[in-house]
């Protein structure tokens, strides 16, 4: 009974040791999983801060672009109301000038009927 008792426990210990070994195995296995999640946590971790800063860049370039674009679509407007009123001044100009024009023209007509009238005079 003690020979099977100490072969048991021989058993049981040789068990135990290669449990006790195949437990330490894990946990250091264990422990270099845990070590490398932490650092790609870090790192992950990291970038985010990183696209944090890049997103609001984007986001403050964005506001720059969008006063931009409406000082823009302000001064055109502005520019846009200044040629209508230009275009109406000078479309007036030329009207006069039309009228000056067809003016002018009666009076030559008239200055060269004159003219042949003087000479037909003259010649007679």
């Amino acid at each position: 009974l003690v020979a099977d008792c100490k072969s048991n426990a021989a058993d049981v210990e040789a068990k135990l040791n290669k449990t006790t070994a195949t437990l330490a195995e894990n946990t250091a296995q264990c422990d270099a999983d845990v070590k490398q999640l932490q650092e790609e946590k870090q790192e992950a971790v990291g970038r985010a801060a990183a696209n944090d800063e890049v997103v609001k860049d984007l986001k403050q370039n964005l506001q720059v672009i969008e006063k931009q674009m409406d000082e823009s679509e302000d001064e055109s407007e502005e520019k846009m109301a200044a040629m209508v009123v230009q275009l109406k001044e000078l479309t007036a100009a030329k009207e006069e000038c039309l009228v000056k024009n067809g003016a002018h023209k009666t009076v030559i007509e008239d200055l060269e009927s004159n003219i042949g009238r003087c000479e037909k005079s003259l010649n007679t």
